[in-house]
């Protein structure tokens, strides 16, 4: 294979209609500020009116990396009117592009399935610094894709880490930032060219508390993991109403307002998820509608339970307020 080389001087000679000046006779004439047509000024190179690069003043540095900082996290951001973005807006815009790191085949387990899905459904977003990522873990225990709740901790990247783009903002703050890992994916065997990008969002990495695992038992079919998984994958409707309902009451979660309202729609999002990659493409028309009617009760959901927390405050009988009197608010 032949190698081009290029050796100077010689150097090759500048078209005929352009002087280049010799570095020795430059001499610099700094910049002017002119006026353009639609009389916005510019600034200008005054030797060759050429307009020149614009630079951040410390101003602008700081503000721009202190919104770098806020996209860190969901629900952080600001529109073009100035107007915080919720989360689940910010979701919004990008869901189609989210897709899964593998190919789910026929062959492949669904146990292996949904736990990989929803592997890559965390991944592939920022979250909420609060709020919503409990909900998530919770959710994930009652279906049995843990076996503990996980605790996070921040991702930080280091020079000698070569798995971590190291990157200098790094090691002036303390704060994780997400560092995009594109893999290719096929969301079904169904059609071999319907490919998306996954791209690794999540800003902390999940661990294990001291001296528990949270990886499932799916080797022991009597395990209380497959028994959770596999009554979930059987009736995924029936689980999507249990967890919005009882389990959220024996669990205490349904005693703060907000969980009222990020439960079922954080169960929208990822039920749509597994709709959308076709993660149970090969199991038949009553597997998609379990999956569509799981998606009709989180929406119904999303508007139903927060008011349940309104009601309830709105119309207090007697002996309601007897208990307040007697314990106090909860």
């Amino acid at each position: 294979m032949s190698t081009l080389h290029f050796r100077f001087p010689p150097f090759p000679l500048p078209p005929p209609d352009i002087s280049i000046t010799p570095f020795a006779q430059f001499a610099p004439q700094g910049y002017v500020r002119l006026r353009t047509s639609n009389g916005h000024m510019i600034e200008v190179d005054a030797s060759a009116r050429v307009p020149t690069l614009k630079i951040d003043t410390e101003e602008e540095v700081a503000r721009k990396k202190k919104e770098k900082k806020k996209k860190r996290c969901a629900g952080r951001c600001m529109d073009e009117n100035g107007r915080l973005v919720p989360w689940w807006e910010e979701w919004e815009l990008g869901e189609e592009q989210r897709g899964l790191s593998f190919d789910p085949v026929a062959a492949m387990d669904c146990r292996d399935r949904l736990y990989l899905a929803a592997e890559d459904f965390r991944l592939g977003r920022t979250w909420p610094a609060q709020g919503v990522r409990p909900i998530w873990d919770r959710f994930r225990l009652y279906i049995g894709l843990l076996s503990s709740m996980p605790v996070y901790s921040r991702i930080k990247a280091h020079r000698d880490n070569p798995t971590i783009p190291y990157d200098q903002d790094d090691a002036e703050d303390d704060i994780p930032r997400a560092h995009p890992t594109h893999i290719r994916i096929q969301a079904s065997t169904l059609d071999a060219s319907n490919t998306e990008m996954s791209t690794i969002q999540d800003t902390l990495e999940q661990g294990s508390q001291p001296g528990k695992s949270t990886l499932p038992n799916y080797d022991d079919p009597t395990s209380l993991e497959c028994s959770r998984l596999d009554a979930f994958i059987a009736a995924i409707s029936k689980g999507t109403k249990i967890f919005l309902s009882s389990y959220l009451r024996e669990t205490d979660l349904i005693w703060t307002e907000s969980n009222l309202f990020v439960a079922p729609m954080l169960l929208k999002f990822f039920l749509k998820f597994l709709k959308r990659t076709g993660l149970f493409w090969d199991l038949g028309e009553n597997m998609g509608q379990e999956v569509e009617n799981a998606i009709g009760f989180a929406e119904k959901a999303v508007v139903e339970l927060p008011l349940t927390a309104r009601l309830g405050r709105a119309i207090p009988g007697r002996l309601e307020r007897g208990f307040v009197g007697l314990w106090g608010k909860k």
